[in-house]
């Protein structure tokens, strides 16, 4: 047997926050941990996780050819320390079934001999979920990325999307995506509700469907932050500058998502991809010619229904970060490979909020916007979200903020501070703040100016302040939404999200480039509108398109396209009180 390598992948995501994984070297079986994700029955937790083993060529073994054993382990202290068996624990052979596919196709390439091999190949995988009950997307991508599809059960819907595929000659937003690929599937699943609770051990199982993302490219990333020269007009992209740090981080409902990626030529970062593969428990399949997109993309459909199933009912009901330690060996008689996964699980923590809410939509620095209005507008929030006379205020940064306007929230603190109260400011860590982190502060600031967090963790703390009394402010244009859909922002926004709007009403609005919002304050007499209440101020950058859910939320301020009224308001500020 080759000696033992230790691959190890920190991640900013909450449900997969911190992950050590030893795996054997060189080309033997591959045995992998993947999908772990975790729900809430009657005072009970459950755990749940995915076993997928290759044999040296890459592809599938059956999950009833040859012998697994494992042990599964739960601590709430930490990744080094304090694990206990799980007693009650499913081992299940899953063959088939339904799940979710995310499609990405690079069609980047300067000639397009092999778009017909390409076009089949996809195809035939996506029949094979969609003849199966599951859903497919697919995302396209060039010198831009784009959704072309979100996921359907419908084949006849996905076989004229996939015909629409062309192979052009562009740069490689490769990094968008495929991570527009997983917010297909999120936003899919956000969709049903979001709910990780069950009535059993046994309907904890049965819901762990399929999941993955498979990436297809014939070159190397290099435009995911649009840095290319060509016509950004014409070519505007998302307005998210996604990097390959960002993919390791990629989840859905609290299980990270398994990326396959395929790889034709010398042209691939090869060994980029693979260490993202192995990171999420999926594999990369490396091929030298376009003769052999049919037989790859037939190793990928296999894993699909390969896998198999484990559930266990943890000690005792718990919520926050938990680890999993999974001892595995798997043996055909002859070879043995064995292996220890920890893989850090976050557990929704039921909160009834009693503190006040304020949403902002906003850059604070937006440098379009009328000056005075933001200084007015964070000290009205503050002195309104929370009843005590001199609150101590933490303003935070979230990790997430890939340098936009990083400045924006410090800027926040200042004017806080100005105004006389006590404020400290803080810039989080990977992995999100905890109690720990916000206790003995009376209101909340949670800023990102530009990109949507990515710490499920951090928000859930932020609800248990709310549910103790705290003031809480969640501000940043992309704050209706998370990283990658991996987690719903609703009820902590009470706002729907609809998309980033770096596009509205058909002009393109981003990066204070192309046409402006116009936000209106509303008349009423709320305290955060005093002063403001009728103005109106541009604004340089994307706002969320959201829609308010009706759940005793007041819109204080909305936005259109500047000069065109006729294109509908979106909520920007937005109070709520328990």
């Amino acid at each position: 047997m080759a000696p033992w390598s230790i691959v190890m992948a920190l991640t900013g995501c909450n449900d997969l926050a911190f992950v050590q994984r030893v795996v054997p070297a060189g080309p033997e079986t591959d045995v992998s941990v993947q999908r772990v994700r975790g729900g809430h029955g009657p005072g009970s937790a459950y755990v749940g996780l995915h076993v997928l083993v290759t044999d040296p060529s890459g592809a599938a073994v059956a999950c009833d050819d040859g012998k697994l054993t494992l042990t599964v382990e739960v601590s709430t202290e930490g990744p080094d320390s304090g694990f206990v068996p799980v007693e009650e624990t499913e081992v299940t052979c899953v063959d088939g079934g339904v799940g979710d596919l995310a499609l990405v196709l690079d069609n980047s390439g300067s000639e397009d001999g092999f778009v017909d091999e390409l076009q089949a190949g996809a195809q035939a995988l996506a029949d094979g979920v969609l003849d199966g009950g599951g859903r497919a997307s697919l995302t396209r991508v060039s010198t831009n990325a784009a959704v072309l599809l979100p996921v359907t059960d419908a084949a006849a819907t996905f076989a004229d999307a996939i015909a629409e595929t062309y192979v052009a000659d562009g740069w490689t937003a490769l990094n968008d995506g495929i991570r527009m690929g997983n917010e297909t599937l999120g936003g899919a699943l956000l969709g049903l509700g979001g709910d990780n609770t069950f009535h059993d051990l046994g309907s904890f199982c049965e819901a762990s469907d399929r999941l993955g993302v498979v990436a297809f490219t014939d070159g190397r990333e290099n435009n995911s932050a649009d840095q290319q020269d060509y016509d950004h007009d014409l070519w505007p992209g998302d307005g998210i500058d996604t990097t390959y740090d960002d993919l390791f981080s990629l989840s859905v409902q609290g299980q990270t998502t398994p990326i396959y990626t395929i790889g034709l030529g010398n042209d691939v970062d090869h060994v980029g991809l693979e260490a993202l593969a192995d990171a999420t428990g999926a594999r990369h399949l490396p091929i030298d010619d376009e003769s052999e997109i049919d037989g790859v993309f037939d190793l990928v459909a296999d894993y699909f229904d390969s896998t198999t199933r484990v559930c266990a009912e943890l000690p005792e009901d718990s919520c926050g970060p938990v680890w999993i330690r999974t001892t595995w060996s798997w043996s055909d008689g002859t070879e043995l490979t064995e292996g220890v996964t920890v893989d850090t699980l976050h557990l929704d923590c039921p909160v009834d909020p009693t503190g006040n809410l304020a949403v902002m939509l906003l850059t604070m620095t937006n440098p379009h916007m009328t000056p005075g209005v933001s200084e007015t507008l964070a000290t009205n929030t503050v002195g309104w979200v929370t009843p005590v006379e001199d609150p101590a205020v933490l303003v935070v940064l979230d990790d997430n903020h890939h340098n936009e306007f990083r400045d924006d929230a410090a800027w926040v603190a200042t004017v806080l501070a100005d105004a006389g109260w006590q404020v400290d400011y803080l810039e989080e860590g990977e992995g999100g703040i905890d109690a720990d982190d916000i206790d003995g502060y009376d209101v909340v600031w949670y800023s990102n100016p530009g990109y949507p967090p990515d710490d499920q963790g951090a928000i859930d703390a932020l609800g248990a302040f709310a549910a103790a009394g705290g003031g809480v402010v969640i501000q940043g244009d992309d704050m209706a939404w998370s990283w990658g859909h991996g987690f719903s922002m609703a009820e902590s926004t009470h706002l729907d999200f609809v998309g980033n709007g770096t596009s509205y009403c058909g002009a393109p609005t981003n990066n204070n480039v192309g046409e402006d919002y116009d936000v209106t304050f509303g008349n009423d007499d709320h305290p955060m509108l005093a002063g403001l209440q009728g103005l109106s101020t541009l604004y340089g950058d994307d706002i969320d398109t959201t829609v308010a859910r009706g759940e005793g939320e007041a819109v204080l301020a909305t936005a259109t396209l500047a000069g065109h009224p006729e294109c509908g308001d979106v909520p920007v500020v937005v109070s709520w009180t328990p």
